[in-house]
């Protein structure tokens, strides 16, 4: 069962969305040997959603493709909290919703150094780009906590 994990040092949360074991355990060495918290890492849409409601995340890394499923459902709730996430792929185009916002894509493989430096690059961007909420929905009438995306 994915979980939250941290290093003993402090840094950013970041969650990660990988249903290739071996992958998603060298993008948590890689990101704990950086600084980074990880959280997860979440093998499938169900396990990644239930995370993202948690709370507490800084960033995320999402495996476009998880077990034939699509990443919609997990990305809908990161746009809802302003969670800046970035996309780890094997595939040449990417077919997104237009809800989506601007993210990195980092293609597979890659250098580990690389996707740290992406991770890096992602937070201090969304940083300066607008307030964030600390990973919560708006607390705003009509602003429900939902996990689907729009159609």
């Amino acid at each position: 069962m994915a979980d939250f994990t941290a290093p003993a040092t402090g840094g950013h949360r970041v969650l990660i969305v990988e249903d290739e074991i071996a992958i998603a355990l060298e993008i948590e060495a890689e990101l704990r040997e950086a600084g980074f918290q990880t959280v997860g890492p979440a093998g499938d849409v169900e396990q990644a959603a239930g995370l993202i409601v948690r709370g507490g995340i800084d960033a995320a890394i999402l495996d476009v493709g998880l077990l034939g499923h699509s990443v919609g459902e997990v990305m809908w709730p990161l746009v809802q909290r302003q969670i800046p996430f970035l996309f780890m792929t094997g595939y040449d185009e990417l077919s997104l919703p237009s809800w989506v916002p601007p993210a990195e894509t980092v293609r597979k493989p890659c250098h580990m150094s690389d996707l740290v430096d992406r991770v890096r690059s992602t937070i201090a961007k969304a940083s300066t780009a607008t307030p964030r909420l600390n990973g919560e929905v708006p607390a705003t009438p009509g602003a429900l906590p939902t996990i689907r995306p729009p159609a």
